[in-house]
């Protein structure tokens, strides 16, 4: 999908930087994915201790090995 964003160029040459990419569409690609696994690995540790878990250790160990 075709998107016409205004992002200052030394930024964009940042992230392309970082990534190891020419394209400057695959540069912001791989930023966006990675900025949403971080947020969503946040959103995760928010909720450690906030879920109630009904499983003895050992029914854990069972659902693993199927």
């Amino acid at each position: 999908m075709r998107t016409t964003l205004n992002i200052p160029d030394e930024l964009i040459k940042r992230v392309q930087k970082i990534y190891s990419e020419k394209s400057k569409s695959r540069a912001v690609e791989k930023a966006l994915r990675e900025l949403l696994e971080i947020y969503a690995g946040k959103k995760l540790s928010e909720l450690a201790g906030k879920i109630e878990v009904e499983l003895t250790p050992e029914e854990i160990e069972k659902g693993r090995t199927r």
